[in-house]
């Protein structure tokens, strides 16, 4: 791929992409394996309702800790690329929104645990996301984006997830259930979140200590040029994690438990393809400095890869679902196999159309891509809550399914659409 690259500058930064996606797919691996492995300890030791509590509370507290940084880690990263010194001082700034935001849910969080939650349990595994969710508000993982070391955040990932996985399944084969698990759970949760971030410290301990005279921004200009990111990228969010929040208002705990442990595998599979994802932006971007074609040149390489990597989720997927759901989560997880099949057809049109949307990114498009992401979540949700009375969990896996395709038909027509314009141009000039 290197070789549709003019120059030596850009050469180098396809070096430093790849480099980091393959640091970033080692640690994320060993978080795959982790997060199986704790789910399958947990589906055993909690209760039904304790499960289902465990994964409904993973998934709200992640997307409200993503919504948190309200886009301006993205905005942080364009900015401070290079030079990770030069936002430092923003980055305080958003360490101080995130955490006041984090602190404020957990107040809500634990001011309905003490009215309506009964069981313990559910105690715990709240009260361990929302503390861990707190700690998670001084992720610098914009800054190891910035400073060409994104690898070291998927280290550190991989380090927590491990770790907290380690001692889950030790609790559990010394003999702790349902209530004690719980509590070790939501201690460990709280223990893996310091660890992670006090990692990606530790390496940018040299970035920090530059001085710098670039100004920073004030609270409001961050929060005024961080939201077009947020839309674009919340929404997205809401599409990879809003299903196991909306299973969990609209089934009852043990259908919830049966989509939850599906979309914790797909998770998983996910957290294997994301380095390629989130690594590639730049490379068509410094494609698109050049000309049109090369950007195109980059895209069909890397969208090589994507469909092929699309392929092999789908067909080896359908193939091992029942095995896989039977061995990490047992027989009484036997409705979750065909929920698993139909959020495989998801992934695997995410994976395989990811270069189009990043395509319109690097070409300056975002717009449309934000417009097909925010269409395509409300149908998702509408279409979820429909499906959902009649079908279950199933019903839910179907609209997940749909969105996707839809986004991937809509960014594949963009594209084409401003091919065909540009072409015209040229032919008339």
């Amino acid at each position: 791929m290197r070789e549709v690259l003019a120059a030596g500058r850009v050469r180098n930064l396809f070096d430093w992409v790849f480099r980091n996606s393959f640091g970033l797919l080692a640690g994320q691996a060993v978080t795959a394996v982790a997060i199986l492995a704790t789910v399958s300890v947990l589906s055993r030791g909690l209760s039904v309702s304790g499960f289902a509590a465990y994964a409904v509370s993973q998934s709200v507290l992640t997307i409200i800790g993503f919504f948190s940084g309200c886009g301006i880690p993205v905005l942080l990263v364009r900015d401070g690329a290079g030079r990770p010194a030069s936002v430092i001082g923003e980055t305080r700034t958003l360490v101080l929104i995130r955490a006041v935001i984090m602190t404020s849910v957990a107040a809500v969080v634990a001011t309905w645990l003490l009215l309506v939650a009964r069981e313990r349990e559910v105690v715990w595994l709240w009260a361990g996301a929302s503390a861990a969710g707190i700690v998670t508000s001084a992720d610098p993982m914009h800054l190891c984006d910035a400073a060409g070391v994104a690898r070291v955040q998927g280290y550190a990932l991989g380090a927590r997830h491990g770790i907290s996985a380690v001692c889950i399944m030790l609790g559990y084969q010394l003999g702790l259930r349902t209530l004690q698990l719980a509590e070790l759970v939501g201690v460990t949760q709280v223990a893996a979140a310091m660890l992670y971030v006090g990692i990606q410290w530790w390496r940018l301990r040299t970035v920090i200590s530059q001085p710098t005279d670039v100004p920073g921004r004030r609270p409001k200009e961050l929060l005024r040029r961080g939201f077009p990111f947020l839309a674009l990228s919340g929404a997205s969010m809401l599409l990879e994690r809003g299903d196991i929040a909306l299973a969990g208002y609209r089934l009852s705990p043990a259908l919830t438990a049966d989509y939850a442990a599906a979309a914790q595998l797909v998770i998983g599979i996910r957290t294997l393809v994301s380095p390629l994802q989130r690594t590639s932006l730049a490379a068509l971007s410094a494609s698109a400095r050049d000309s049109d074609m090369a950007v195109r040149q980059t895209a069909r390489a890397l969208g090589t890869v994507g469909l092929v990597l699309g392929i092999l989720i789908l067909f080896a997927g359908e193939l091992a679902a029942r095995p896989a759901v039977m061995a990490v989560y047992g027989i009484h997880f036997a409705g979750s196999v065909g929920v698993l099949r139909v959020l495989l057809l998801h992934v695997a049109t995410a994976t395989a159309s990811f270069v189009l949307g990043q395509q319109l990114i690097a070409l300056g498009h975002e717009a449309v891509l934000q417009r097909a992401i925010l269409t395509s979540t409300v149908l998702a949700g509408g279409l979820a809550y429909l499906l959902s009375g009649p079908f279950g969990p199933l019903g839910i896996a179907i609209s997940m399914a749909a969105s996707m395709m839809l986004i991937a038909s809509w960014t594949a027509v963009a594209l084409a659409s401003r091919r065909s314009s540009s072409g015209r141009s040229v032919c008339v000039g």
